[in-house]
């Protein structure tokens, strides 16, 4: 199959489009981004995006399908939260992609929840959406030998700036005066910040004995944006914990401890820190339940789903099994 995908310019959808395309890839599809402005005829599948517009071929000339990332368009709105962007989907976008004629569209949100934050594009257009939360790409993020330039108690890789600072403020900052604590990012200065590079960022994963997961505002209320980081840590080895997030506890239940308010959160990390043996045995729990359920794979076998096509389903599901079996 061939399948082409927009060109999102390193921003934060070309990490996920990263790991979509790989997993289509190793599943045996001819993968390859576009990069010009124009989208040519001759796919079976192109995967685009409302952020970034290009132009498609009309449904009477292209040859194969059409699926697109899009944000929120249902009955709940989350619109602007605690002073963060919009983040339901505009009416120009909407336009946009109705314009498009795609056969699907895709949204970072648990299934559980794709009626309520999705449901117009279904209801109003007729057009099915498929649910694909982040998930983890197990070509990078494997099982890692901790490393002893590492090893601490927390370790965090992330930015931070004004809107992201209302949660790291709350749950993060107040670890780094009592914790030893490795802290790498950018934007608005963190004390003590450290460069790191992506290939590193495993290693830190696998070797921090605490790698917190928090989650922007809105999404301590909302089940949509999700982070890669609560995917990749167990996926790297590591083990977790997570601000409050209705989308984290639908995927993960309990294997991920999910602090309900700041004080519970050092209660949480205090605890851990102590018990080694809960730790390392609820770090193997995230790592077999990511391995099961929560790769990049599983969320292209939703693509595969909705396009009815039991040949790709089986082989991502054999290029997964391979991948997990070189560990």
């Amino acid at each position: 199959m061939k399948i082409l995908t927009c060109n999102p310019n390193g921003s934060a959808y070309s990490y996920i489009l990263a790991g979509i395309s790989k997993a289509f890839a190793l599943a045996g599809n001819d993968v390859s981004c576009v990069k010009s402005n124009v989208v040519p005829c001759d796919f079976d599948l192109y995967i685009g995006c409302s952020g970034w517009r290009q132009q498609i071929p009309p449904k009477e000339k292209r040859r194969g399908k059409v699926g697109i990332h899009v944000n929120p368009y249902g009955d709940t709105k989350v619109g602007h939260y605690d002073g963060g962007p919009i983040i339901d989907e505009s009416r120009e976008a909407i336009k946009w992609v109705l314009n498009q004629q795609p056969d699907f569209v895709y949204g970072y949100c648990p299934k559980a929840f794709i009626d309520e934050y999705y449901g117009y594009w279904t209801t109003k257009h007729g057009i099915p959406v498929v649910a694909m939360p982040n998930a983890a790409d197990i070509t990078v993020y494997y099982p890692h030998k901790p490393d002893d330039k590492f090893k601490c108690e927390i370790g965090w890789v992330g930015g931070r700036w004004l809107y992201k600072a209302k949660m790291l403020d709350k749950y993060l900052t107040p670890l780094v005066t009592t914790k030893k604590c490795l802290i790498y990012g950018w934007g608005d200065t963190w004390k003590n910040k450290k460069v790191i590079s992506d290939n590193d960022v495993p290693a830190l994963f696998a070797s921090a004995k605490i790698c917190p997961s928090v989650s922007e505002s809105h999404s301590v209320h909302h089940p949509v944006d999700i982070p890669e980081r609560v995917f990749k840590i167990p996926a790297s080895g590591g083990f977790t914990i997570h601000t409050p997030s209705p989308a984290i506890y639908n995927l993960f239940g309990d294997v991920i401890p999910m602090a309900t308010d700041p004080h519970h959160w050092k209660q949480l990390v205090d605890y851990y820190l102590l018990h080694e043996t809960a730790r390392v045995e609820l770090a193997l729990k995230q790592r077999q339940l990511i391995y099961q359920k929560h790769t990049y794979f599983d969320r292209c076998k939703g693509i595969a789903e909705i396009l009815n096509d039991p040949a790709m389903i089986e082989n991502l599901e054999k290029a997964k099994s391979k991948i997990i079996q070189s560990f």
